[in-house]
This record gives structure tokens, C-alpha cells and sequence, in this order.
């Protein structure tokens, strides 16, 4: 839906300035007053130039003949400017059109931001673009205009000039032109057809040779992949029987640590039966010296006691027969003799005396050599109590070992299970030296095949047109034009009686015919009116009932008009559609407005009766003073 929201104008034939809000303003009545002249309260005042600047910044047209640069131009200035801002729903539009005696400027904006085009007839084709319709559509649609070409239902209208109005609506004019078009397409389509082919085949053969190509590419891509994987998958080989030929290894090289502790302990151990072996041998070589003194000192005492036997069995002799023991000379009692004896009884006292001192030694050695015998005993003890240790040590020495020969080895399998996985990750990384020109010419391929299936398309879309193509050639050269006429006249029929009820009250009903019955039989191909007025058939209207049918029929137009543009417009400009009637017909014609106004947001209307103000909704005045027209007030 395209919404007009502000007009703006300046110096635009009598015009000096007026801004004129389009936006929702419900029903609006557009009067004047010409202070100028006395002849005239409202002529030439300049409301029509309204509608005329607002057709002219949009289409640079106005209802009528092209009017020349100085007559758009209000006179005693240099330009005239009209701007126009309106949307379509999703985006606000600005056009601005200017015109001086030598040239004219146009520029579009688009939510602010200028989007002119190059050139203005660039320009002019987008704002075409932006409103879904062009002049003709526009005048038909939305401006009921004075001064318009003949309304098509007035009786001074020739039928053809109402087939050129209608083909004008309907753009029928442009059927010649598109039989032209087809021909010329035909013309050009079998040119592409012979394009389409060639292409075709050339394209097939470009395809199949990347195909080939992209075929062996593929094949060097997988077997390179599979070589790959098969050395990959032989490293994995390697590593899980790696891992499986550890596994006792790890075990019991984690056994290594707790071994080196039970070897610490038992090496302790062993110190200490080393320790005490020592003592036991240290001892024993005590004891052998001790019992050596001890027997050395038990044969002194054996000896000093036989000595002391011997002496004390010489004075024994002595006394039994006096003689010398030693010299066995026989003793007298004399001096000599007891000298002799005392000799032999200190004899006897030293060795006495020698007997008791190797006693008194022999007792300390006996009891240095029992001292000896019992601290190495207990040290012997000891070290046979230790010797179980030694095969304990032995046997953890044994483990001990052997862990850590696992621990070597599991150092050789994790060095080279290290390896296993440099060597895997080496190839995980390696690039498939076919991968990148087998990508590409998969690539290549499937862009191949798209160019195929677009040739083929391209050439099925040549072939498909020829129907359609011959079909229009028939249609717009015969069939169409007479088939569009009469297609389009039951509608006009419909809208306009559905306008007719609103202006008449039921009173007036109208059939629009394409064939005319001739008197002396058959039919005229001819556009033409069959009123009932008041129940009665073929009756003549009189003015203001030709001036309802008139009506009537324009906005039954309008309808056609958007309806086969597909442009809907919030807005209707009627230009003195009041003029001329009675006050039944100016009531009825209000009434429509009222109707308009359901589905119309914005109706503005245009007349010279001042007296029908209080039916709109507003009136906007436009004042011409000093030969300058602007808009004095809004209510």
C-alpha cells in the first residue's frame, strides 16, 4: 500500500507556496478564493494547480497538453520546486522535482539517504517501480482531472475514441507492441536455439574431460589415502603389541621403588651381621690368645706346683734321712746344713710364691678368656640369627634385578612407542599431494555439471518458449485484443452500477455492451450504453443523470485500473466531480465519497460549492492574492 504523507509547493504556476499534509486526512474539500479579480470568487485561484503538482513531481505530467516551462513556472520567479514524501510500507521515499526555463533536476531518497539514479529517466523508472503504476495508471487510478480527455461514457464520444480510452486503461497499446516483441523473440529464439545447442555440445565435452581427469586424480587421492592408512595401521600394530609386551614389564618395573627399599633395609641389615661377624672373629681371635695364655699360664702353675711338690719333697727328704735332695749329700746338724736347708725352704716359698702368683694369673685369665668366650657367643648369637637375611637378599636382589631390567626395557619400549607416535602423528599430518587437484576438479566437475544442466536448461528453456511464444503471436495479432475488451466490460458493468446505486439510489442501472444489434440484422463490434432510468430501458439521461453515469463509469475505470496494475494508492483526487449537479445529485455524491472513504484513508475533492464544506471532514483554502497562490487555512 502506498501511503502520501506531505506535498510541498513552490512557485509552481500560481502558486507561491503550499504544504499539504496527504496522510490519513479523511475527507477533505479543496476550495478557493481569488482576491484579484471580481469577476470570479474561486476560478483560477489555483486549487487544480494542487492536483497538477502533484502528478508533475511524480510523472513530470499534468492532466491536459504539456504545458511549456514558463507556464510551470510561476511567473516572477526563477524555479519551480514540488516535493512529494510518501511510503511503501517498508521504506520512506522524498522526491523533489525542479524545473527552471533552461532545465529540470529530479532526485529520489530513500530513507534519508539519496538513491537518485543517473540519469532522470533512470529515476523516473524507479519511482514507476516504487508505486506500481505510470502517468496513464496514475490518472486513471487515483485524479478524476478537469480538463481530462473525454469522459468515456459522454455521448459525444465516439466508440473508437472509447476504445482508445479503454485500450489507454488497459494498455492495450501495448499489444501491438508485444505482437511485435514475440516476433522478434521468436526470431532471436531460434538464433539461441542454435547457440543453445552448440553450447551444449561444447560443454559436454569440456565436462568430460575434467571428468576423466578428475577421475584419475581421484584414484592417485585413494590410493595415496589407502597407503597411508596401511602404514598408519601398521605403526598401530607395533604400538598395541608394544603395549601388550610391557604390560609385565610396567608391572613390575613399578615394584622397583618398593624393592630399592626392602634392599636398603636388608643391605642394613647385612651391614650390621658384617658388623657383628667382625666382632665374632675379633672376639674369637680374643679367645684363642686368652685360652693360649691360659694354658701358657696353667703350665707355669703346673710347673710351679710340681717345683713346689719337688721342694717340698726335698725337705721332706731331709727330715727323713739328712741328705741333700740336690747333692745328695748327707746334712749333719751343723750350720752349713741349716744354710742348706734354709736355702731349700726359701726355694720352697718362691715357689710357693711363684705357684700362688700363676694361680692368682691363671684365675685372671680364666676369667678374661670366660669374658671373651661369652661377648663373642653373643655376637655369634646375633649373626646366626642373621642369617636368614642373607637369602632374603639374595632373593630381593634377584627382584630387584629383575625390575629393573623391566624398567630398562620399558625405558626402550616407551622410547620407541614415543617413536611409534611422532612417526603416527607424522602421518596424520601428511597432506595428500592428489587431494587438492582432486578437490578441485570435483569442483571443476560439479561446476561442470552445473554449466551442463544450465546449457540444458538453457536449451529446454529456448525449446519451451516457442510455444508460448507461437501462442502469443496468435493471441495479441487476433484473439486478445477483442478477448480483453470483452473480458473487462462486465466489470466496468458491475463497478460502475455499484457507483450508480450510490449517485442514483437504485434509479439508474447501466449494461456496457461490445456488440450493437443493427436493424437490418447482425451485430456491430462497437462500445455502447444501455441505460434503465426508473424501470424504463433505452431512455436519454438528462444532464445530471449523464453527469452521474459519467461518474460512475470513471470510477469504475479507477477500479480497473488498480486492479489490473495491482497498485492500491490511500489516496483519490477529485477535481470538480461536484460541479454541475443538483443538490439530490451533490447529496448523492456525497454519499459516495462516504463510501470511498471506508477503504480510502485520504479523498481530497475539488469544487467551487462552498455550501457542501459541512460534509468533509476538512477544507483546506487556497487564496490567490497579488497574482500568488497560497493555502490560507485548514479546518
Amino acid at each position: 500500500m502506498i501511503g502520501f504523507r506531505q506535498l510541498e509547493v513552490r512557485d509552481f504556476g500560481v502558486i507561491e507556496t503550499a504544504d499539504l499534509d496527504l496522510s490519513d486526512q479523511g475527507l477533505v474539500l479543496i476550495k478557493a478564493r481569488n482576491t484579484d479579480t471580481d469577476a470570479a470568487d474561486s476560478n483560477g485561484a489555483g486549487k487544480t494547480t494542487l492536483f497538477h503538482a502533484l502528478s508533475w513531481v511524480l510523472f513530470g505530467e499534468v492532466v491536459g497538453a504539456q504545458r511549456p516551462a514558463e507556464e510551470i513556472i510561476r511567473h516572477g520567479a526563477k524555479a519551480a520546486q514540488v516535493t512529494i514524501e510518501f511510503t511503501d510500507g517498508d521504506h520512506a521515499y522524498t522526491v523533489v522535482r525542479r524545473r527552471t526555463a533552461t532545465k529540470s533536476k529530479l532526485t529520489l531518497a530513500t530513507d534519508g539517504a539519496q538513491t537518485t539514479f543517473r540519469t532522470q529517466k533512470d529515476t523516473e523508472e524507479r519511482i514507476r517501480e516504487i508505486l506500481g503504476l505510470d502517468w496513464d495508471a496514475f490518472r486513471n487510478t487515483v485524479l478524476y482531472g478537469q480538463g481530462d480527455v473525454k469522459r468515456f461514457a459522454d455521448p459525444d464520444t465516439t466508440d473508437a475514441e472509447r476504445k482508445r480510452v479503454l485500450k489507454r486503461v488497459l494498455r492495450m497499446s501495448r499489444i501491438d507492441d508485444a505482437l511485435k516483441r514475440v516476433r522478434d523473440e521468436l526470431r532471436e529464439m531460434r538464433g539461441d536455439h542454435a547457440d543453445a545447442t552448440s553450447n551444449l555440445r561444447t560443454v559436454r565435452a569440456e565436462v568430460g574431460t575434467i571428468e576423466r581427469e578428475r577421475d584419475r586424480a581421484v584414484t592417485s587421492r585413494d590410493q595415496w589415502g589407502d597407503a597411508r592408512d596401511r602404514r598408519a595401521a601398521s605403526i598401530r600394530a607395533d604400538l598395541r603389541r608394544l603395549e601388550e609386551t610391557s604390560a609385565e614389564d610396567r608391572a613390575a618395573a613399578g615394584q622397583v621403588v618398593r624393592l630399592k627399599g626392602i634392599a636398603d633395609k636388608l643391605a642394613d641389615a647385612l651391614d650390621q651381621r658384617d658388623a657383628l661377624t667382625q666382632i665374632v672373629n675379633e672376639k674369637g681371635d680374643l679367645y684363642r690368645t686368652a685360652r693360649n695364655e691360659v694354658n701358657a699360664i696353667r703350665a707355669e702353675v703346673k710347673s710351679a706346683r710340681r717345683r713346689v711338690r719337688e721342694r717340698e719333697e726335698d725337705l721332706e727328704a731331709i727330715g727323713e734321712g739328712g741328705v741333700c735332695p740336690t747333692c745328695r749329700t748327707v746334712l749333719e746338724d751343723s750350720t752349713a746344713a741349716m744354710e742348706h736347708v734354709g736355702e731349700l725352704r726359701q726355694r720352697l716359698d718362691a715357689a710357693t710364691d711363684e705357684l700362688n702368683d700363676a694361680t692368682t694369673r691363671e684365675a685372671n685369665a680364666a676369667r678374661k678368656l670366660e669374658g671373651v668366650e661369652e661377648e663373642g657367643h653373643d655376637a655369634w648369637v646375633a649373626v646366626k640369627a642373621m642369617d636368614k637375611w642373607v637369602g632374603k637378599d639374595r632373593h630381593v636382589q634377584d627382584l630387584l634385578g629383575n625390575a629393573e631390567g623391566a624398567a630398562a626395557r620399558l625405558a626402550i619400549a616407551d622410547a620407541r612407542r614415543e617413536e611409534l607416535d611422532t612417526r603416527l602423528e607424522a602421518i596424520a599430518e601428511e597432506t595428500n599431494p592428489h587431494h587438492e587437484t582432486a578437490a578441485r576438479l570435483a569442483e571443476e566437475s560439479t561446476e561442470g555439471r552445473g554449466r551442463v544442466e544450465n546449457a540444458l536448461a538453457a536449451l529446454t528453456a529456448v525449446e519451451a518458449r516457442e510455444p508460448g511464444l507461437r501462442f502469443w503471436e496468435s493471441a495479441y495479432s487476433s484473439r486478445l485484443p477483442s478477448y480483453t475488451l470483452d473480458s473487462v466490460v462486465p466489470f466496468i458493468t458491475e463497478a460502475a452500477n455499484l457507483y450508480l446505486g450510490f449517485l442514483a439510489d437504485g434509479d439508474m442501472s447501466v449494461e456496457i455492451v461490445t456488440e450493437t444489434d443493427l436493424k437490418g440484422g447482425g451485430a456491430k463490434d462497437q462500445i455502447d450504453f444501455l441505460l434503465t432510468i426508473e424501470g424504463t430501458k433505452g431512455v436519454r439521461p438528462s444532464g445530471g443523470q449523464a453527469k452521474k453515469l459519467s461518474l460512475a463509469v470513471d470510477l469504475a475505470l479507477m477500479d480497473l485500473v488498480a486492479t489490473r496494475e495491482g497498485a492500491q494508492i490511500d489516496l483519490v483526487l477529485l477535481d470538480e466531480v461536484l460541479d454541475g449537479l443538483d443538490a439530490e445529485g451533490k447529496a448523492r455524491v456525497v454519499v459516495l465519497l462516504r463510501h470511498l472513504r471506508e477503504y480510502r484513508s485520504s479523498i481530497f475533492v475539488i469544487s467551487h460549492d462552498p455550501a457542501i464544506s459541512e460534509h468533509f471532514e476538512k477544507v483546506v483554502t487556497v487564496v490567490k492574492h497579488g497574482g500568488k497562490a497560497t493555502l490560507e487555512s485548514t479546518t
